[in-house]
């Protein structure tokens, strides 16, 4: 590049330079990339599809998530040291090119002895939806443009999260909500 303060004029290699440096792009970040070639699906196309085509179609990746983080095992404050009263939990979750922030915490329109399980998918993802078991009850959300989802009033119990999409599927827990928050 020339220098701006100087009254001599460009060369031609400094000016090819500058012309060249001024079209180049800078890449996205790879999960915007991966998001947008998740959206695009191409259409159905007039091609005979074999019957090894349709077996493996019919085929899901079942992953099993990672606990990376649980803010409900943080120490206890020291001695003289108040909390912060907050009882929400965070749990991060792994799962093969996918982190899992999930959110547990009291209920406030519910029963008491409920809670409120909210959550988001980061990562590339599709359209999907969410399912939670516990013995005897279950529910279904599905999540959003953002990938998050929410579930009000869950009782207490140990219960399952499964994250589904088209292509794979993803288990979480089992995960323990204590009797009273």
């Amino acid at each position: 590049m020339p220098n701006p303060n100087s009254n001599a004029a460009p060369s031609d290699l400094e000016i090819a330079h500058g012309l060249v440096a001024s079209r180049q792009l800078q890449d996205p970040p790879d999960a915007v990339l991966q998001r947008a070639m998740a959206v695009w699906r191409p259409r159905g196309a007039a091609v005979p599809v074999g019957p090894l085509v349709q077996a493996a179609a019919g085929l899901l990746q079942r992953i099993r998530a990672v606990l990376s983080q649980d803010s409900g095992w943080a120490p206890a404050p020291a001695f003289g040291l108040r909390s912060s009263g907050d009882q929400t939990r965070q749990m991060l979750f792994s799962a093969q090119g996918h982190d899992i922030d999930l959110r547990i915490s009291p209920a406030p329109d519910a029963e008491p002895g409920c809670w409120r399980i909210s959550g988001q998918l980061l990562g590339p993802s599709a359209n999907g939806r969410a399912l939670l078991y516990l013995a005897g009850w279950s529910a279904e959300s599905t999540w959003d443009e953002l990938c998050e989802f929410r579930f009000n009033a869950v009782p207490s119990g140990r219960c399952t999260l499964l994250l589904l999409t088209d292509d794979w599927h993803v288990e979480l827990g089992p995960i323990d909500l204590p009797d009273a928050p």
